[in-house]
């Protein structure tokens, strides 16, 4: 592992760091694509539309947005290591609740306190990083991060596949629970606190309302944070269509889907790999610049390929490895570019760009649902355009403004 440089003393290894948090921002994949070979089995046993089984990821996402704004401010104040394990706590409930679910209205509700256990974890990963790293480094170690972030989406669906096979769709938060003790394990015996003077004052409202304004003023910040909203729902829109559009279009489903979708999850590896060196070479900036014109190319070539009526399962497949390539560059690079400024406040950023993204993403992902109506035609045209969006506030930043 590449040596990076730290900022502040902390009992807690880099070599120990990384991966946990990696892994932990990995649990909020993990927990969504676990669900997706069990959308339509979800559908016939609580006699819900697939709609409204659809809703499970962008609710849990848009919870776990809200649960952010709290998060980030707690964590300045009282540290990173009581709030992680405050999200483990919510994480494992929420869990519990979904397993003995008895309607689609009780498991949206037990998604919802899914998504405040990941508020916690999210903001408190992120925090940590920006709390030992700064400017490239800090870049460097989001991309390291997620490289083991890819292990959520590679071994999800077909880890749920296995266990609906074993006992049903309930059984899939069995695998959550088994996931989150174990990391929660880890926090305790491996992860020491890295926010060595917790802020007594990170609660007062008019020292929130300065970090706010601090926040919105800073134009790199401000600027990474409208491409990573937009590029949240991109992602979303992939993940919570894909099992309806490959049954539709193509009719795959079942183990087969979970094995391809597992399969364009390497992308993010592979991306990340790629994302390590060019930051190295040619700094933050470029390289999300040009992994955003990339990515926008990907997301054209599904589009036209669609128009075209040349779309099939294996191109398809290869497209989305490399919309995943090219996704979690722009997505990690824009999160450093957005906490770099703000170290003292790093908690209270991290609950800003979470709130804000997972709002925004799940939000608009759930009014495209019936746009889209499992269709591959309107669903690619707006995955073209949003990753338009990315591209074109990306390219009007200018760094030498600043």
């Amino acid at each position: 592992m590449t040596k990076l440089e730290t900022f502040v003393p902390s009992a807690v290894s880099p070599r120990f760091l990384i991966p946990f948090v990696g892994l932990m921002l990995g649990l909020n994949a993990f927990a969504n694509d676990i669900l997706l070979p069990a959308f339509f089995l979800i559908s016939a046993e609580l006699e819900a539309p697939i709609e409204r089984v659809q809703t499970l990821i962008p609710i849990f996402l848009i919870a776990a947005g809200f649960g952010q704004l709290a998060s980030g401010p707690l964590s300045d104040r009282f540290g990173r290591q009581p709030l992680l394990l405050t999200g483990f706590g919510f994480y494992l409930c929420g869990s519990l609740l979904c397993f003995v679910a008895p309607s689609i209205l009780a498991l949206q509700l037990g998604r919802v306190v899914q998504g405040l256990g990941s508020a916690c974890l999210m903001v408190a990963g992120r925090a940590c990083l920006r709390d030992t790293q700064s400017g490239p480094s800090l870049a460097r170690a989001m991309a390291l991060t997620s490289a083991f972030f890819a292990v959520g989406p590679i071994v999800a669906p077909i880890t749920g596949v296995g266990l609906i096979a074993l006992g049903g769709w309930r059984a899939v938060f069995a695998g959550i629970i088994a996931v989150v003790l174990a990391l929660a394990l880890a926090a305790v015996l491996g992860f020491r606190e890295t926010h060595i003077k917790p802020d007594p004052q990170a609660l007062d409202r008019r020292r929130l309302q300065s970090g706010l304004l601090r926040i919105a003023r800073n134009r790199q910040s401000r600027s990474f944070l409208i491409t990573a909203s937009a590029l949240q729902f991109s992602i979303i829109s992939v993940v919570s269509n894909s099992p309806r559009l490959f049954n539709s279009q193509f009719g795959i489903g079942g183990a087969t889907y979970a094995l391809l979708f597992a399969v364009s999850a390497i992308g993010i590896i592979i991306g990340q790999a790629i994302n390590h060196r060019l930051i190295s070479r040619f700094g933050v900036y470029q390289s999300t610049r040009a992994a955003a014109a990339f990515l926008t190319v990907v997301a054209s070539s599904i589009f036209y390929a669609t128009v075209w009526r040349l779309q099939s399962p294996p191109l398809l497949l290869l497209q989305l490895t490399l919309f995943n390539m090219g996704f979690l560059v722009v997505m990690s690079n824009s999160a450093s570019m957005v906490l770099d400024p703000h170290r003292d406040i790093a908690g209270l950023t991290a609950s800003v760009f979470g709130f804000l993204t997972q709002l925004t993403g799940g939000v608009l992902a759930l009014a495209t649902y019936r746009l889209f109506g499992g269709l591959l035609l309107p669903w690619s045209l707006g995955l073209m355009l949003t990753t338009l969006v990315v591209l074109a506030s990306i390219w009007l930043y200018d760094p030498k403004s600043e």
